[in-house]
């Protein structure tokens, strides 16, 4: 069931950088990612919070007064082709559980597009930990899948005894 006309997606405030820096906690624990779970509880986690904040490459979902989701990105070079050209990269996108299905996932997702158009990229990427719902969010948004990486979570298993 989606509720568009409840979804506001913009970018986050300087004033927000507590709460991303819960929300972004959050994703790390939820994700099988390999970011350090305690990366956004120590200084340098909540300092590339506001970094990040400071350079426009959050976005925040939002569901009255409460932040329920982000999408982070950055520019970057397209280096498949080997031509330089600038591009945007979305690095991670992060839905509260009890929000998702809503819609705050396409709206982040059409956003971060809405971004690149704006300034003026006509290249984009995604290069975030995916999911099975967040790789046909991709698909249905017009991006297709050029790898698939996996890593192995418990090193123990090709350790040297």
């Amino acid at each position: 069931m989606r509720v568009a006309n409840q979804i506001k997606i913009r970018k986050a405030l300087p004033s927000e950088w507590e709460r991303l820096v819960e929300l972004a906690q959050q994703m790390s624990e939820d994700s099988s990612s390999d970011l350090d779970a305690g990366f956004f509880s120590r200084g340098d986690g909540r300092a590339f919070v506001q970094f990040l904040i400071e350079k426009g490459q959050l976005l925040v979902a939002e569901r009255g007064s409460r932040l329920v989701g982000f999408c982070q990105f950055e520019p970057g070079r397209d280096q498949a082709y080997q031509t330089g050209h600038p591009s945007l990269v979305l690095r991670a996108l992060y839905v509260l559980p009890a929000e998702r299905g809503i819609g705050y996932g396409h709206a982040l997702i059409e956003h971060f597009l809405t971004e690149a158009r704006r300034r003026g990229i006509g290249r984009v990427r995604a290069e975030v930990c995916v999911s099975a719902v967040l790789d046909h969010m991709l698909v249905q948004h017009g991006f297709s899948e050029r790898r698939r990486e996996y890593q192995l979570l418990d090193p123990r298993r090709v350790a040297a005894d």
